[in-house]
């Protein structure tokens, strides 16, 4: 019979917490440098495993900027970072649940994509379409503060998923780290930095109601069905089982689709909605693409 030795048990715990807080001297050390967030970032990616991890501020006046994306120098997973950061700055990041989250609630914390999102609303595209272009399980994100307006969110992401441990890691560091971002925000001037760099505000889109005033008139009700689940990223066998046709049918339609748009396939419909993402106000949903430009 083995006997557990508490004080063996608490020493191991103990080299294991500096060992942890150890990696937070780097960063700590470059508070209010030019180094300072790729520093935490990479402080970020050895507390948890992970696949991949982003550093992006959200704002309530503007669209997000990403600081930093990367994946870890490790990663055997396969995954077209190039393909998923390009098409998040092209205009998915309008349905982004984490940028939602912060416009509407402007709180700190650790966030869980799956606990803040709304699946069976407005963020069904992302977590149906984006996030599965993805292939991550889990998107964890460390949302902090810095003023009013903005927030940091330094975010992780897992093809196998987070477990409660590594959960409660990251929350036993985030304290810690958003602190360290506050300080950094206020002693780099980062405010003025970043103020330079804002767009004009791009506020978050309701998926369903951008697919209903895209390409107006020019698609019938089956075309248009057809539209939102291709580009909620459904192939054309979920398409033909959702509609309870085969997949032929859901093929000619798409022929006859593309040639009224002027495009020859998913690729450059899915191009020219984003397009689309770029200019739309959500205020213009409904109105019809060509009545809303003229507004």
């Amino acid at each position: 019979m083995i006997c557990d030795d508490p004080q063996r048990d608490h020493a191991m715990q103990d080299v294991h917490i500096k060992n942890m807080l150890s990696v937070m001297v780097r960063p700590c050390r470059e508070i209010g440098k030019s180094t300072f967030l790729s520093s935490l970032d990479e402080a970020l990616g050895t507390l948890v495993a992970h696949d991949m991890r982003w550093t992006i501020v959200y704002s309530a006046v503007s669209a997000p900027q990403v600081m930093a994306h990367s994946l870890p120098v490790d990663n055997s997973v396969g995954v077209d970072d190039g393909l998923i950061r390009r098409t998040y700055d092209a205009g998915y990041f309008r349905f982004d649940p984490f940028y939602r989250y912060w416009r509407e609630q402007r709180q700190g914390g650790v966030l869980r994509l799956s606990d803040i999102a709304r699946p069976n609303k407005e963020d069904a595209t992302y977590m149906f379409g984006f996030v599965p272009l993805t292939g991550f399980e889990d998107d964890v994100a460390l949302m902090c503060p810095v003023d009013e307006d903005h927030a940091l969110a330094l975010t992780v992401e897992s093809v196998a998923g987070f477990s409660d441990y590594d959960m409660e890691r990251l929350e036993a560091f985030y304290a810690l780290m958003a602190a360290m971002i506050e300080s950094h925000w206020r002693l780099s001037g980062q405010d003025a930095e970043l103020s330079a760099r804002e767009v004009a505000a791009q506020p978050p889109l309701n998926f369903s109601e951008a697919v209903k005033s895209f390409l107006p008139g020019l698609l019938t009700p089956r075309e248009r069905e057809i539209t939102f689940l291709s580009l909620a990223g459904f192939n054309n066998e979920a398409i033909a089982k959702k509609m309870d046709v085969s997949t032929g049918t859901i093929k000619n339609h798409k022929k006859r689709l593309y040639a009224k748009v002027d495009v020859t396939s998913e690729r450059e419909l899915f191009s020219l909605f984003l397009g689309f993402l770029a200019e739309v106000d959500p205020s213009e949903l409904h109105l019809g693409y060509s009545q809303a430009k003229r507004i």
